[in-house]
Protein backbone atom coordinates (compact mmCIF):
# COMPACT_ATOMS: atom_id res chain seq x y z
CA UNK A 1 0.00 0.00 0.00
CA UNK A 2 1.01 3.27 -0.66
CA UNK A 3 -0.17 6.59 0.54
CA UNK A 4 0.70 9.97 -1.31
CA UNK A 5 1.58 12.60 0.97
CA UNK A 6 -0.60 15.37 -0.97
CA UNK A 7 -3.03 14.41 -3.64
CA UNK A 8 -1.83 13.53 -7.42
CA UNK A 9 -2.34 12.85 -11.05
CA UNK A 10 0.51 12.90 -12.29
CA UNK A 11 2.15 9.79 -13.92
CA UNK A 12 5.16 10.07 -12.80
CA UNK A 13 4.07 10.02 -9.34
CA UNK A 14 2.02 6.42 -10.15
CA UNK A 15 4.92 5.06 -11.65
CA UNK A 16 7.47 5.71 -9.12
CA UNK A 17 4.83 4.34 -6.28
CA UNK A 18 4.36 1.16 -8.14
CA UNK A 19 8.29 0.91 -9.11
CA UNK A 20 8.81 0.98 -5.11
CA UNK A 21 5.52 -1.73 -3.99
CA UNK A 22 6.91 -3.63 -6.88
CA UNK A 23 10.14 -4.32 -5.93
CA UNK A 24 9.20 -4.89 -2.60
CA UNK A 25 7.38 -7.92 -3.77
CA UNK A 26 8.92 -9.31 -6.42
CA UNK A 27 10.43 -12.31 -6.46
CA UNK A 28 12.83 -13.45 -9.50
CA UNK A 29 11.32 -17.02 -9.88
CA UNK A 30 7.90 -15.61 -10.05
CA UNK A 31 6.19 -15.37 -13.19
CA UNK A 32 4.04 -12.38 -13.66
CA UNK A 33 1.19 -12.15 -15.82
CA UNK A 34 -0.56 -8.61 -14.43
CA UNK A 35 0.04 -5.78 -12.14
CA UNK A 36 -1.92 -2.61 -11.61
CA UNK A 37 -3.13 -0.02 -9.10
CA UNK A 38 -6.22 0.23 -6.98
CA UNK A 39 -7.29 3.97 -6.74
CA UNK A 40 -9.16 4.98 -3.41
CA UNK A 41 -10.44 8.28 -1.99
CA UNK A 42 -10.50 10.30 -5.46
CA UNK A 43 -11.24 13.80 -5.58
CA UNK A 44 -11.82 15.91 -8.84
CA UNK A 45 -8.49 17.34 -10.06
CA UNK A 46 -9.21 20.86 -9.24
CA UNK A 47 -9.30 20.36 -5.47
CA UNK A 48 -6.36 20.02 -3.39
CA UNK A 49 -5.75 20.46 0.27
CA UNK A 50 -2.87 22.97 0.65
CA UNK A 51 -0.87 22.53 3.65
CA UNK A 52 0.58 25.14 6.02
CA UNK A 53 4.36 23.65 5.13
CA UNK A 54 3.93 23.65 1.84
CA UNK A 55 6.02 26.07 0.22
CA UNK A 56 5.78 27.69 -3.44
CA UNK A 57 8.04 25.78 -4.83
CA UNK A 58 6.49 23.00 -4.56
CA UNK A 59 3.64 24.01 -6.18
CA UNK A 60 5.34 25.47 -8.83
CA UNK A 61 6.51 22.13 -9.59
CA UNK A 62 3.11 20.48 -9.60
CA UNK A 63 1.82 23.56 -12.51
CA UNK A 64 4.72 22.15 -14.43
CA UNK A 65 4.09 18.46 -13.99
CA UNK A 66 0.70 19.26 -14.89
CA UNK A 67 1.76 21.48 -18.15
CA UNK A 68 3.80 17.60 -18.93
CA UNK A 69 0.90 15.68 -18.20
CA UNK A 70 -0.92 17.70 -20.45
CA UNK A 71 1.60 18.15 -23.48
CA UNK A 72 1.69 14.43 -23.29
CA UNK A 73 -1.80 13.47 -23.18
CA UNK A 74 -1.94 16.02 -26.11
CA UNK A 75 0.70 14.50 -28.26
CA UNK A 76 -0.74 10.76 -27.67
CA UNK A 77 -3.73 12.00 -29.15
CA UNK A 78 -2.20 13.55 -32.29
CA UNK A 79 -0.03 10.59 -32.82
CA UNK A 80 -1.40 7.69 -30.80
CA UNK A 81 -1.02 5.95 -27.76
CA UNK A 82 2.43 4.76 -26.87
CA UNK A 83 4.15 6.65 -30.04
CA UNK A 84 6.05 9.14 -26.51
CA UNK A 85 6.40 8.24 -23.33
CA UNK A 86 9.39 9.68 -20.62
CA UNK A 87 12.46 8.58 -20.11
CA UNK A 88 12.19 8.03 -16.61
CA UNK A 89 9.69 4.97 -17.92
CA UNK A 90 12.19 3.01 -20.41
CA UNK A 91 13.85 1.17 -17.97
Amino acid sequence: THIFDTPTAHENDFVAAFKVQFLKLFQPAAVYRKSGFIFNKLTKNGYRQFSLFEDEKSLSTDQKKARLDEAVDLLSKRFGRNKITRGGLLY
